[in-house]
């Protein structure tokens, strides 16, 4: 949340100290809690799908779970990958956490003069060339 917040003033727009408060408890506490909800809901309260009395197959109700399972899978054995790619290569637990929380070559405007005007540089040279 600090990294969003940092960002969000780095484009310099202002945020209230309770609106921090409000985005903050979304994105933290009442969104999580809801998706989690919802999703066991889901789970408990299964019903063979119908449409005016016509009950469909239950090839179609598993396809139905396959296709919500599907991103879940490739997310999962994503991060598998990445961890077993990471360990041949003689990683330590430590570098895996830091490596999935961190991204290279991202950096703030502010928090580096010289990068801010040689960025600034870059973008006017490619606007004049599109314009020619």
């Amino acid at each position: 949340m600090d990294n969003f917040f940092a960002d969000l003033t780095s484009m310099s727009i202002p945020l209230p100290k309770w609106l921090r408060w409000v985005w903050m408890a979304l994105f933290v506490a009442i969104i999580p809690a809801s998706l989690a909800y919802m999703y066991i809901y889901s789970l408990v309260d299964i019903v063979p799908m119908s449409y005016n009395g016509y009950e469909y197959p239950d090839v179609a109700e598993a396809f139905g779970w396959f296709l919500l399972i599907l991103p879940l899978v490739f997310v999962g054995a994503y991060a598998i990958w990445f961890v077993v790619h990471a360990k041949v290569k003689g990683n330590s637990w430590a570098e895996l956490f830091k490596a999935a929380f961190e991204t290279e070559g991202w950096d703030r405007l502010e928090e580096d003069g010289d990068k801010a005007e040689e960025t600034i540089k870059r973008v006017e040279k490619d606007k004049d060339s599109l314009s020619t």
